[in-house]
């Protein structure tokens, strides 16, 4: 099990959840002294616990390195704080005009021609996917997928956080420094200083973690490379789910 079991106690004008300690090792601290084979089994143990969340169409919708606590030395990790999940819904509303969701705030503008979309935006900043921070409405399990793969760049580039923006806007810029304007074409009309094509992975790495990347095995560093390109892929139709993920050659250990 990949999940924090709790017990629950129901009173008359209260309830209590109570939950294990689970020793585990801070990531700050030591993400960036993990060896390859250690990231291997990290991720290993984070795309399990999103592929059992998953399989009844729950998104965690906070997925984070404070909220996978891993035990270095035991090979395990727990996936915790479900306050934010939601299941998956299969319907979804593009809106123009007024919004079609109930709103309790009546300060809209009469007859305002601009399309507006509500859309959820909870997540922790620098993990959001690309659709949550174009707000999209329809939200699925692929948005789990995109904070894992942050947090394996982090382990690659040895940068942690890797995405710093405080706003919306700001994210979009910064994944538009990574992915170029080809990728990013919403990004165009705010900066035209943006690359025209997608940076590489390889070179971002390289640049950011030579020495460290120095020392792993090219076929692990092509894996992970691969890993990464296929969950950090920006169209969510294209994104690997958590469990086609643990498939992959870099997840293959024992």
């Amino acid at each position: 099990m990949h999940f924090a079991p709790d017990h629950s106690i129901w009173t008359a004008r209260s309830s209590v959840c109570i939950m294990p300690y689970i020793q585990h090792d801070e990531f700050k601290p030591t993400f960036h002294k993990m060896k390859l084979v250690g990231i291997k089994y990290y991720m290993k143990s984070l795309f399990t616990a999103l592929q059992q969340l998953h399989r009844f169409k729950i998104l965690h919708r906070d997925v984070k390195p404070s909220n996978f606590l891993y035990n270095i030395r035991k090979r395990a990790g727990y996936l915790i704080d479900f306050r934010l999940a939601e299941r998956q819904q299969c319907i979804f509303y593009y809106n123009i005009g007024r919004s079609r969701f109930k709103q309790s705030d009546q300060r809209v503008i009469k007859n305002d021609p601009r399309l507006t979309i509500k859309a959820n935006r909870t997540g922790t900043r620098g993990f959001r996917a690309p659709k949550i921070l174009m707000r999209v409405t329809h939200q699925t399990c692929a948005i789990d997928v995109w904070a894992a793969s942050v947090i394996l760049l982090c382990f690659l580039t040895n940068t942690y956080p890797f995405f710093l923006s405080n706003d919306e806007a700001d994210a979009l810029i910064e994944l538009s420094q990574v992915y170029g304007l080809d990728k990013m074409q919403e990004c165009a009309r705010i900066n035209s200083k943006f690359p025209k094509a997608k940076l590489p992975w390889t070179g971002l790495i390289e640049a950011l973690n030579k020495e460290k990347m120095q020392t792993w095995s090219q076929k692990d560093y092509g894996d992970a490379i691969m890993l990464l390109r296929r969950t950090m892929e920006l169209d969510p139709n294209k994104r690997i789910t958590a469990e086609e993920a643990l498939k992959m050659d870099f997840l293959q250990v024992d």
